[in-house]
């Protein structure tokens, strides 16, 4: 809510959208509604190093492609790849960055069929002070999902009655049709796009026959024969440590209230306190 009002508010020439290289799926979701919103986009592939270290493969030219969203690789904290970021935040306000284009994330046959109905609603003439800002299709998508924020957004419209009940009427259509709320149909189908779009430029490393240290502790341990040996092993341990090794300072704070004690007597008088 936060980044999509300073969005509408502010309308900046280029957003840079950093992402987690080592999350992409989760990370990519924000990107799913900025594709919506029409916007020029950089992808900054953040912790690019951690990412590496992993072993995976990730074709992100050709993803940013795809997407319509340059990428560009990038370690933060050690400066590596800002150069390129920026540059490329420079092209693309000039203009000439290629890979900058807008698509259109696939909703359905009927989904789509109400974007439509309720983007014409939304371009009619007189409505500009809203379309110049926002792009009509993201609208239409969250009145489809009755968001609360966009629904009070359209206030501005000179059709405003007629948009707010084709956008209810629509939204409970879909809503029965699918038998789930229109918010959770449109976040399946970004996470749907997002896990195919990685399932053609991310190929996760062959770590089957290399099973880490870890995982053979984690055998050994938690194995049928030795996990209960294992467990009361470590309770010996832990409550023979709690006595045994623990006795010492036990005995060392002792000795530091009696001195203390001592102390106090010497130098505070007979008295209450």
């Amino acid at each position: 809510l936060y980044v999509r009002d300073h969005i509408i508010k502010e309308v900046p020439d280029v957003i840079l959208n950093v992402l987690d290289s080592t999350n992409l799926e989760r990370n990519l979701y924000l990107t799913t509604q900025l594709i919506d919103m029409d916007l020029k986009v950089i992808i900054a592939l953040n912790m690019w190093d951690e990412f590496k270290s992993k072993g995976d493969k990730f074709d992100y030219e050709n993803l940013g492609k795809m997407i319509g969203m340059p990428m560009v690789p990038m370690v933060a904290s050690k400066g590596t790849g800002l150069t390129e970021v920026f540059d490329k935040i420079i092209i693309a306000f000039e203009d000439k960055e290629p890979t900058i284009r807008h698509i259109h994330i696939n909703y359905g046959r009927r989904i789509e069929m109400a974007i439509r109905k309720i983007q014409e609603k939304i371009n009619q003439p007189g409505n500009e002070i809203v379309t110049n800002k926002i792009a009509p299709r993201f609208l239409a998508i969250k009145l489809l999902e009755q968001d609360e924020k966009e629904t009070e957004r359209i206030s501005q419209c000179k059709n405003e009655q007629e948009i707010r009940e084709l956008a209810l009427q629509e939204s409970n259509v879909i809503s029965k049709l699918r038998n789930e709320s229109p918010e959770t149909i449109f976040t399946d189908a970004k996470y749907g796009f997002i896990e195919g779009a990685l399932k053609e430029t991310y190929k996760k490393a062959n770590i089957a026959e290399k099973i880490s240290r870890s995982r053979i502790i984690d055998r050994v341990l938690t194995g049928r024969l030795l996990s209960y040996p294992v467990f009361l092993l470590a309770m010996w341990i832990m409550f023979q440590t709690t006595f045994l090794i623990g006795d010492y300072p036990m005995q060392w704070i002792e000795k530091g209230v009696e001195l203390l004690g001592n102390l106090m007597e010497r130098i505070i008088p007979e008295g209450m306190i």
